[in-house]
């Protein structure tokens, strides 16, 4: 008679608050590797971005330095061709008033 008890319990389904239960946790489980998927995406982007945004930081810090550069090469560009100015009515004035020859 035991085994027939047994073989009840086996062939009965189990509690229907049990299978309810069980398929949650299947539905939680598969919705969970969804999401682990996606967070594997997001994080390998997120990684993609941070090595772009190291690369543009770079960059930018050698374009900073070259615009200083090229900056004090034009402030030096200006002070020549101000100092060139300054020094050509000296010479034009000189020429405006030649001497004259005296003729014989």
């Amino acid at each position: 008679m035991g085994a027939a008890v047994m073989g009840m319990g086996i062939a009965m389904p189990s509690c229907p608050g049990q299978q309810a239960l069980q398929q949650q946790v299947e539905a939680l489980q598969t919705s969970n590797a969804e999401l682990n998927t996606k967070v594997q995406a997001l994080e390998s982007g997120v990684k993609n971005l941070n090595g772009s945004l190291i690369e543009i930081t770079k960059i930018l810090q050698q374009t900073g330095i070259n615009i200083d550069t090229q900056s004090k090469l034009i402030q030096n560009l200006t002070s020549d061709m101000a100092a060139l100015r300054s020094a050509k009515p000296a010479k034009s004035a000189a020429k405006a008033h030649p001497l004259k020859k005296r003729s014989r």
